[in-house]
């Protein structure tokens, strides 16, 4: 350490004293550079207080989409169920066609036909051999009550041909 002319013992200098010693000029120049460095100081510290807050707002804002993007996929998940029955039913279209008609709209319409679907499947069942939706009439055919009544008729002699 260089010792000062103004403070010629060994102990170092304070502060304070050290501005005193100086002229008068000097002394406001030191001044106003350390307001001017204090000035810079406080706008750097509200600059970074700035991007703090930024930051936060930014990581906030991304808090809510992260909030909405697990909503988004909670209604994804109560969908994927719904997407796959439509594609169930779209299936059992006969050789893939495809309408415009809605599914619900075709689901009413199984519906509402399935009576006469079941209706007509008896009859069919019916004309094949074996299999008939009704009893045959057990006795006398048509032909056979004609020849019988004819019979009667002339035994009795009112029939005469």
């Amino acid at each position: 350490m260089t010792q000062n002319a103004n403070n010629p013992s060994n102990t170092p200098p304070v502060p304070g004293q050290m501005l005193e010693s100086l002229p008068p000029e000097v002394q406001e120049h030191i001044k106003a550079l350390r307001k001017e460095a204090e000035d810079y100081r406080k706008a750097r510290d509200a600059e970074a207080k700035a991007k703090a807050d930024a930051e936060a707002a930014r990581l906030k804002k991304q808090g809510e989409f992260e909030e909405l993007a697990k909503q988004h996929e909670k209604r994804i998940q109560e969908l994927e169920p719904i997407a796959e029955s439509y594609t169930r039913l779209a299936s059992v279209l006969p050789n893939g066609e495809r309408r415009v008609t809605p599914v619900e709209e075709r689901l009413e319409h199984m519906a509402r036909l399935r009576p006469l679907l079941e209706k007509l499947q008896v009859q069919a069942r019916g004309t094949q051999p074996g299999n008939s939706p009704n009893p045959r009439p057990s006795g006398q055919t048509p032909e056979n009550v004609r020849d019988e009544y004819e019979k009667r008729l002339r035994a009795s002699g009112r029939y005469s041909a």
